[in-house]
């Protein structure tokens, strides 16, 4: 669409300040629009930054992906400080594994336990009917006819 002023201005993809361009670049998607810049927030790849279609979740994706290559582009400061919030991802999964491991060797041990115990009350009963039916048959035997 084109104003009065002749700048075309278009409403179907507007450009926010989440879409600012990287080296002043934005690949076209196989859409043919210009893809969206996007901050991951999957754990192994937290905060680094791709460039995908502007319709991901819809329908009429294309499936275009790009990732940002963020070592030519950044500073060595900002290269450090990546480096080490990948190594504080790593430990961050390494401790959760640790806890998932932990929790499932705790449900075993309380299955076992819950197990054992039903085995244990399963004889005891068996132990109780036959004792009872024993009983029965002595005293069958012992009473006067």
């Amino acid at each position: 669409m084109s104003s009065s002023t002749g700048v075309s201005i278009n409403y179907a993809h507007p450009i926010r300040p989440e879409d600012e361009l990287v080296n002043g670049q934005r690949p076209l998607c196989y859409c043919g629009i210009p893809s969206k810049l996007r901050t991951s927030a999957k754990s192994n790849s937290i905060g680094r930054r791709f460039f995908n279609c502007r319709y991901y979740k819809g329908e009429n994706q294309c499936g275009f992906f790009q990732w940002v290559d963020l070592a030519r582009s950044l500073p060595v400061c900002c290269q450090r400080t990546l480096e080490l919030a990948d190594q504080r991802n790593e430990r961050m999964k390494a401790e959760r594994a640790r806890i998932e491991a932990a929790k499932l060797q705790s449900m075993k041990r309380k299955y076992n336990i819950a197990l054992i115990t039903s085995l244990v009350l399963l004889l005891a009963l068996l132990c109780t009917v036959k004792f009872e039916k024993l009983n029965d048959n002595v005293n069958h035997l012992m009473l006067p006819k």
